[in-house]
């Protein structure tokens, strides 16, 4: 059984348009239907994309300087792979291709809205949805409390790298204290990636920012997802530190997931793949645990439990 912790939808607003002018100019000029046009689209970037995913690991070996150019320059180049290969229906294609079971749905705000992963999870026991309450909300702990009561959620999804707002935030600490009141693990966004201005603050995915939090809350489970991304041995060394830690595998290639099992074990790893973002990621991700298996980095058992067995413990899934 296959598990995804970690992936996203987006809407798909350019469908209506494209399907208006393709009836206008369709009697003198005859176009593919936007499914095919986005097929054709896939087909063109696939080499494209996962070429960015499997350079993405060497990265961390260059200066931080040329490393937050590049950053920026592969987020941006991973936006055409977004127009073609981002909806539900192109996730649950994905899902089928590789026999995942269930993928865990988190909001990307302003893009992806709490109420817009509802809609596309509900009715769907194989999409699990997320809850990432935004900075404006008026009252962030009670709309916690109503989306994991009302709407099922499994998990918060934190991001200060995203939203802003220093861990020291009262409202951060408030809604840690309210998931663990609720009994569910929160997702952190963990690794400094400089995404254009998608991220207010780049710096503030770093780990070391929320060993506070680690502290102040030692029963409350952490996700750190990406395990801090250009930075793999930080999040290991805090999850050596603090039991209450857990990492995904996105991002990581097949010797850091190695690395990974020989310091935490295999039971705080979960299997995730970031998609859609470069398109191919869940191919990429999947060939890496295969890849860890396959030079004796990680056991046949080490990957069962890391492609799904710990993600139904730790989401508490049925």
């Amino acid at each position: 059984m296959i598990i995804d912790s970690h992936t996203h939808v987006f809407p798909d607003p350019l469908r209506e348009y494209y399907e208006e002018g393709r009836n206008t100019v369709k009697t003198f000029l005859p176009l593919p239907n936007w499914s095919e046009l986005r097929q054709l689209g896939r087909t063109l970037l696939t080499g494209y994309s996962e070429s960015l995913q499997k350079s993405q690991p060497m990265m961390r070996y260059l200066p931080e300087a040329l490393r937050s150019t590049l950053d920026v320059v592969g987020s941006l180049g991973s936006i055409p792979s977004l127009f073609v290969e981002s909806s539900v229906t192109d996730l649950k294609q994905k899902m089928e291709k590789h026999h995942i079971a269930k993928s865990i749905v988190i909001p990307h705000p302003p893009f992806a809205t709490n109420e817009f992963v509802l809609s596309v999870c509900k009715d769907d026991p194989s999409l699990i949805p997320v809850a990432y309450i935004v900075p404006e909300t008026l009252k962030p702990s009670q709309t916690l409390r109503r989306l994991v009561d009302e709407e099922n959620v499994k998990a918060l999804k934190l991001h200060p790298a995203s939203d802003g707002d220093l861990p020291s935030s009262p409202r951060y600490r408030a809604l840690i204290k309210t998931a663990g009141d609720l009994g569910i693990p929160i997702i952190l966004h963990t690794g400094c990636v400089h995404v254009g201005p998608l991220y207010k603050n780049p710096d503030l995915g770093r780990v070391e920012h929320f060993v506070p939090w680690f502290k102040n809350f030692p029963e409350q489970k952490f996700l750190l997802a990406h395990m801090n991304f250009h930075e793999p041995e930080r999040a290991l060394e805090l999850c050596q530190e603090f039991p209450n830690l857990f990492v995904d595998t996105s991002w990581q290639p097949a010797e850091i997931i190695g690395e990974a099992v020989k310091k935490i074990g295999s039971d705080r790893i979960l299997f995730a793949s970031n998609w859609p973002l470069m398109g191919r990621s869940i191919d990429v991700s999947i060939r890496r645990i295969d890849d860890a298996v396959t030079s004796g980095f990680i056991s046949k058992s080490d990957s069962e439990l890391i492609l799904g067995l710990n993600a139904v413990k730790f989401l508490n899934i049925k």
